[in-house]
């Protein structure tokens, strides 16, 4: 009930705003990409192509005037250049080691943020538009990988919880702050990261060859909410239900900086931010599901291709003291079978 108690708590906060994840890489990767001796805006050129009008005078579209093929062009394009960023010199993808692209290497800045889950999340609505195989694996492999290189330990404070930055920045490692150091996480991009797993497991789970393991994307997001859940309190004026950094190994809450005039000066703590979206919708994917499918469907990730008997379940699922039953168990199970598909659970 953690979780249901943490939405509730994080709803009274801030109502609910749908939103769309939009595509805005374009702008920045193209700039270094392209030749700016072609910037002719006071002749005839809008930034980097001659302007084309309809017959009323409307601004059209360089590449068509059919404005769904201008679109799939410009969006293929952020794509294609994504896919073919170059190999940096850890031998990781560009894309995973900076937040900014620059043409010259040697950029000193690590990852930013919510940069990973920005990127699942774009990816997602174009893998839905296209249908192209290589922007699902593409996911898998940032997903992977963050997941194997920056979660804090399970017997921290903050337990199973990514870190947003990569403080060696050509370690690979993800392991604290930009701004606060080692050790120190952002709540709130946990959140939109666990939601982005939720997500991707579905995308995944599509697939009948998709083996069982990979449904461990959910099992990645459960252990991520659970934590938030725990971590959740009733907010005020100066401290939001989750702080905006904390220390994962010591659970105290960050300091908070300002700049000005280029001197750095503690102005507090970082106990606030309205950042809090992707955490509620992560909560309610999983509240979705129901809390003991959700332990039915961990129990079930964490033993693979075993044979189970329902005594290990029933021991697993439920507390001493509650009630069971075997249509229960048969009711999650076959939920389970219609979200994850009836040859994954047999």
């Amino acid at each position: 009930m953690k979780i249901v108690f943490a939405l509730n708590i994080m709803k009274s906060e801030k109502k609910m705003k749908k939103y769309l994840v939009i595509i805005f890489l374009l702008p920045l990767i193209l700039q270094g990409q392209i030749n700016t001796k072609y910037d002719k805006t006071k002749e005839g050129f809008l930034v980097f192509h001659p302007i084309k009008t309809d017959k009323t005078g409307k601004i059209i579209p360089w590449f068509s005037e059919d404005l769904g093929k201008s679109y799939s062009h410009v969006v293929k394009l952020v794509w294609e250049f994504w896919y073919n960023m170059r190999t940096d010199f850890n031998g990781l993808p560009y894309y995973l080691n900076h937040q900014v692209w620059k043409p010259i290497p040697g950029d000193s800045r690590g990852m930013g943020g919510d940069q990973f889950a920005m990127a699942l999340s774009s990816w997602s609505l174009l893998y839905q538009y296209t249908g192209d195989e290589r922007v699902r694996e593409n996911m898998k492999l940032i997903a992977d990988y963050y997941i194997t290189h920056s979660l804090s330990p399970k017997d921290a404070q903050w337990p199973n919880i990514p870190y947003p930055y990569n403080i060696l920045v050509n370690s690979g490692v993800f392991d604290g702050d930009m701004t606060e150091g080692l050790n120190i996480t952002q709540p709130d991009k946990a959140g939109s990261f666990g939601y982005e797993l939720v997500d991707l497991h579905y995308i995944t789970s599509r697939n009948q060859w998709q083996p069982m393991y990979s449904n461990r994307y959910l099992e990645y997001a459960i252990d991520i909410a659970n934590t938030l859940a725990t971590k959740t309190v009733v907010g005020d004026n100066n401290n939001s239900p989750l702080p905006f950094k904390v220390n994962t190994i010591t659970g105290e809450v960050a300091n908070l900086k300002s700049t000005l005039n280029g001197t750095t000066v503690f102005v507090g703590k970082s106990s606030y931010t309205t950042n809090w979206v992707g955490t509620l919708r992560l909560f309610e994917e999983l509240i979705k599901l129901n809390l003991k499918e959700l332990k039915v469907l961990k129990f079930f990730l964490q033993h693979p291709n075993e044979l189970l008997i329902h005594d290990r379940i029933y021991d697993y699922v439920w507390d001493y003291d509650e009630e069971y039953s075997d249509n229960s168990l048969r009711t999650y199970i076959k939920n389970l079978r219609k979200i994850l598909g009836k040859d994954k659970i047999v």
